[in-house]
């Protein structure tokens, strides 16, 4: 996040409270530019008479070279574990926005490979066999990340490093990403 260019600077900067970080500085100056440019984008597409839907998303969170930023908002959450902590890295908020009545849902807790099922099926598209399989297993098991995974009860578990866990999701997985 470091731009060092006056040229891509913020137009307004956004000061962490609670520790002093340029990096902190720097990212949350651009997701407020990165919210001024989504609203405009809705603007825009709420004005005009085709179907639109729109989905907004990161991957995870800034990865700072200081910890004092992330330590600093842990401790405002007192009880947090290890495995939670990591788990907050890669957890990042989604819209899904349309210019036409969908049905709203709100406080999902879904990882990034849901992501595509979910915008089909809010979209009334038909997914195909793979969108379907991600479907019934995110009611299984709504998070499946790089760190781990997450049960629909909320239990969080570690990758056993064995690669024994959700075998036909990795099969799936490498067939839809690498082998077409």
């Amino acid at each position: 996040y470091e731009t060092d260019s006056d040229d891509i600077a913020p137009a307004h900067l956004i000061t962490a409270t609670n520790v002093s970080s340029a990096e902190a500085n720097e990212y949350l100056s651009l997701i407020a530019e990165s919210d001024a440019a989504f609203s405009q984008l809705v603007e825009y597409f709420s004005q005009q008479k085709e179907k639109t839907v729109i989905c907004m998303f990161g991957d995870h969170n800034p990865k700072f070279s200081d910890d004092d930023f992330y330590d600093s908002l842990y401790a405002q959450t007192p009880g947090l574990t290890e495995e939670e902590k990591q788990f907050n890295l890669y957890t990042t908020p989604f819209v899904i926005w349309a210019n036409y009545d969908i049905k709203e849902q709100s406080d999902l807790n879904i990882s990034a490979n849901y992501l595509g099922g979910l915008l089909l099926q809010t979209a009334g598209i038909p997914g195909n066999a793979y969108f379907n399989y991600l479907d019934a297993l995110r009611e299984e098991y709504p998070v499946v990340t790089s760190n781990g995974y997450e049960d629909k009860e909320g239990n969080v578990y570690q990758w056993s490093g064995q690669m024994d866990e959700f075998a036909d999701y990795r099969t799936l997985q490498y067939k839809y990403l690498f082998a077409n």
